[in-house]
């Protein structure tokens, strides 16, 4: 299987298990942190950091328990991150519209711009501002952003947010978004009752279409696309879900949405069931590896999103590190086992 990202197989974990090897370390034994280090420093396996990690890590009261796990965080990630799900998706479409109108030079790179280096930019591009006065002095404004760009893309970039954020807020079930989402999901349910599942998922997918619509223009003006030298009209292809299916960000919005919320008509709207489908949403198209939740596992194995964008997922680790163990030696982890205990 080849990786997505030249040279290495990409691996995301879900917070929980870096929690979980947070507390091995604590308990002074650390067999699946070890072997896990191991296959970083190989660098044949990489993992990436995303923005999740840290809303997540912020929300943890005990600052020592933050400490203990943006270490582990820090000694598996190398400073790789996984950029987040707006960002990637703006990607996306640029490349569609791109692609579409032949404008050579605008494409991103994808996979590989899916990630970056540096803690910040899991939060997508860091943009820094000028300082007032710096149109006068562009030397030294040059130094000071390089300076900046230096600090966000080392270890202590985890600390500074540490220190700046503290604890922030954790959105609650009463919280705008989540209360408007819950609202749509009880509403496509009843309006869908009478509809089969494969209906139900086109209906769905296509109330993505606004997202597309709503960014044609500005795009189609950022890639300079004219049309016999007129501001191009949206292509009658890119109002149906066929091209809306090419988006990874949205494809798996929709299809983690219908499987959790339309396959059990009584499942709860959970604050917590969002948060995971917006990074999976971006972790499994771009990642080769994702140990996630048993919850989550179940959905994406349910809907074949596991087998669309060829990942191979997990929800317990130790299966997940010797499946990466294997990737990596060509051994397979019950052969090692076996020679483990003949020696």
């Amino acid at each position: 299987m080849d990786t997505k990202m030249t040279g290495a197989v990409v691996t995301y974990l879900d917070l929980n298990h870096v929690i979980n090897l947070a507390q091995e370390i604590k308990s002074g034994t650390t067999p699946l942190f070890d072997r896990l280090l191991h296959l970083s420093q190989t660098h044949k396996v990489v993992f990436v950091a995303s923005a999740m990690h840290f809303w997540e890590i912020f929300e943890i009261k005990d600052p020592q328990q933050r400490k203990n796990i943006t270490h582990v965080l820090k000694s598996l990630t190398n400073k790789l991150v996984i950029r987040d799900y707006e960002h990637v998706q703006h990607m996306e479409i640029n490349n569609l519209i791109a692609r579409h109108f032949e404008v050579k030079g605008k494409i991103f790179p994808l996979p590989f711009f899916a990630f970056s280096v540096g803690y910040f930019e899991s939060f997508g591009r860091v943009t820094l501002e000028p300082p007032e006065g710096a149109a006068h002095q562009p030397e030294l404004y040059a130094k000071i952003e390089k300076e900046l760009y230096a600090l966000l893309q080392t270890d202590e970039a985890i600390d500074i947010m540490m220190d700046r954020f503290d604890v922030l807020p954790k959105m609650q079930e009463d919280d705008p978004v989540h209360t408007q989402l819950k609202s749509a999901i009880v509403r496509d349910r009843e309006n869908w009752k009478a509809l089969s599942f494969h209906k139900k998922e086109r209906e769905n997918l296509l109330q993505y279409q606004h997202r597309l619509i709503s960014k044609f223009d500005e795009y189609a003006t950022r890639l300079d696309i004219k049309v016999n030298g007129l501001h191009p009209l949206l292509p009658d292809q890119f109002r149906g879900t066929e091209v809306l299916a090419t988006l990874p960000t949205i494809n798996m919005w929709a299809k983690m949405n219908m499987f959790i919320y339309h396959k059990d008509l009584t499942a709860k709207v959970d604050v917590n069931d969002l948060m995971d489908i917006g990074h999976l949403s971006v972790a499994v198209p771009y990642c080769d590896v994702v140990v996630c939740d048993n919850k989550m596992h179940s959905v994406l194995v349910s809907s074949k999103l596991d087998q669309e964008y060829k990942t191979a997922i997990f929800r317990n680790l130790a299966e997940a590190t010797d499946y990466l163990e294997d990737r990596v030696t060509g051994i397979a982890p019950y052969l090692r086992r076996a020679a483990d205990r003949q020696r």
